[in-house]
């Protein structure tokens, strides 16, 4: 349950999931497990140095904090992590980054509460996000492309998407069970069931002179 997160006034942090956790979960980097650069999320993630058309500042740590949610989720998609260490790794990004709730310009945002901290209000912003998504029942929408390692946010009516793309990995899955299709008929095709000796004319390994009774 994600009451203890989720029961305060939500902020308008002008995230959405559809928008940033496949994208920010595919990056170069965080893809393959490490911690992402800063150029890299300028325009998924944008904080408010961003906003404010200044360029993005953060520690090493910062950046860290943000491949430590990446790694969980990834590691939760792949299923090597339980609903409980999703929670819980999720709560640890909210107990290192004290915010406060501020009004600006009719809309309610967050601010880190200590200086230096803006670069971890982005992976605060992005978990607030994650436990959004929890809470709304649409967690299961985050999936893992069967054809790839790809993460996508599965916008389906029916919800049965099973890869990122139709054109690419549906297509590829498509050729290859086509092509195995093809090969399986044709083996059977070629195959004969009349034992060592063959009457079909199929066999290739049958006794040739037997089958044409010669000595």
């Amino acid at each position: 349950m994600m009451r203890t997160i989720t029961d305060t006034p939500r902020a308008n942090i002008g995230l959405s999931a559809e928008r940033v956790l496949a994208p920010f979960l595919n990056l170069a980097t965080v893809r393959v497990g490490l911690d992402p650069r800063p150029d890299e999320l300028a325009d998924i993630l944008p904080g408010p140095a961003a906003a404010r058309g200044r360029p993005l500042q953060g520690t090493h740590d910062d950046l860290k904090e943000l491949g430590r949610l990446g790694r969980l989720v990834r590691a939760w998609l792949r299923g090597e992590v339980a609903e409980s260490g999703l929670l819980a790794g999720l709560n640890s990004i909210f107990a290192r980054c004290p915010v406060v709730y501020e009004l600006s310009e009719g809309s309610l945002d967050i601010a880190p509460a200590r200086d230096g901290d803006e670069r971890k209000l982005l992976s605060l912003k992005l978990a607030l996000v994650i436990a959004d998504t929890i809470q709304a029942g649409e967690w299961h929408k985050l999936k893992q492309c069967l054809g790839c390692d790809c993460a996508f946010y599965d916008t389906s009516r029916n919800g049965m998407r099973v890869w990122c793309s139709m054109e690419t990995c549906g297509n590829r899955a498509k050729v290859s069970r086509w092509r195995g299709n093809q090969a399986g008929t044709a083996k059977e095709q070629d195959s004969c069931a009349c034992g060592r000796v063959c009457h079909c004319g199929k066999g290739k390994g049958g006794d040739i002179s037997a089958a044409s009774g010669g000595d």
